[in-house]
């Protein structure tokens, strides 16, 4: 099995934030020591990126063809349709025979995937989270002009987690891609509550492939079987961490800033360990200047 990343980014060495890319490299060297096979799929100018992070060399192959100029990427809002890029990506590897996972960048594992099923996800994704919820009525999301939603995708109110994501039931992989494409080309992303970009990503990618696996009635299996957040001993989805982090200053609780900051030594220290195999990128991380400010910061 082989685990394939997507990174596609206008700039050369885009300013990232240092915990971000430390999950990364982590979460890379936490692949390797599982045994998996490694992919990337970016475009030629983000190999700048990757050599300036150390993080190429543990690819064991980089694709820069598929994802500029590619046709159906093109055809719509790759700010609000991000998972255009997975479809296509899901399509290259089931074409090429490949047994591979697609994953986000901010997953560190700590145990193997799951191998019996026909969907592989992360995991249930929860309808409502702090009395709000992404997954509005569909009513409140905008439509392409003349689309017909499947009774199917209508009815279904849940969704899953992709930050894992494999069809080993191609036929699923095959529906999803067409309802997926029928819901983003030419919607003009409007709805009637703002949570920005992740209201169209999240109803497009998540539900409309919960409805589609329900339909199927496929085995799905998940890494992380009930949703939560913090350590776990399958592994850790650090999307979480990432969004608080950006908004630490803002928290006024000093309980929870004094948990969030414990979850960020957690964090580091974790990820210096994996990296320990790997002294060429730790030292990018330990000799950089505002990533020590940044991730030490809770002292």
């Amino acid at each position: 099995m082989k685990i394939v990343n997507i990174f596609s980014n206008g700039q050369h060495i885009p300013t990232l934030p240092a915990i971000d890319m430390l999950i990364w490299a982590a979460g890379l060297a936490a692949w390797k020591q599982l045994g998996y096979a490694l992919k990337i799929y970016c475009e030629p100018h983000n190999l700048e990126f990757l050599d300036y992070w150390r993080l190429r060399d543990f690819y064991d192959e980089v694709d820069t063809s598929l994802l500029p100029d590619n046709e159906q990427i093109a055809k719509v809002d790759g700010k609000r349709f991000w998972s255009a890029r997975k479809a296509e990506v899901l399509r290259s590897e089931i074409a090429l025979g490949n047994d591979s996972v697609v994953a986000d960048t901010d997953i560190i594992m700590f145990a193997p995937l799951p191998t019996d099923y026909d969907l592989l996800v992360w995991s249930d994704e929860p309808r409502t989270t702090n009395g709000g919820t992404i997954y509005l009525d569909w009513k409140q999301i905008s439509t392409p002009p003349k689309y017909v939603m499947k009774r199917f995708v209508r009815v279904c109110k849940d969704a899953y987690n992709c930050g894992v994501l494999h069809f080993k039931d191609t036929h699923l992989y095959e529906l999803w891609a067409q309802e997926y494409y029928r819901f983003v080309i030419g919607n003009p992303c409007k709805s009637a509550v703002d949570y920005g970009n992740n209201v169209f990503a999240c109803n497009s990618e998540q539900r409309i492939l919960r409805a589609c696996a329900d339909y199927m009635e496929a085995r799905v299996a998940k890494v992380m079987p009930e949703k939560k957040q913090g350590l776990s001993a399958a592994g850790n989805h650090y999307y979480w961490l990432r969004a608080v982090w950006r908004n630490l200053p803002r928290i006024q609780n000093d309980v929870l800033r004094l948990w969030l900051t414990h979850q960020l030594k957690v964090l580091r220290d974790l990820a210096f360990k994996l990296l320990e195999p790997y002294p060429q990128t730790l030292e990018r991380f330990e000799s950089m200047e505002y990533f020590q400010k940044e991730l030490t910061s809770y002292q």
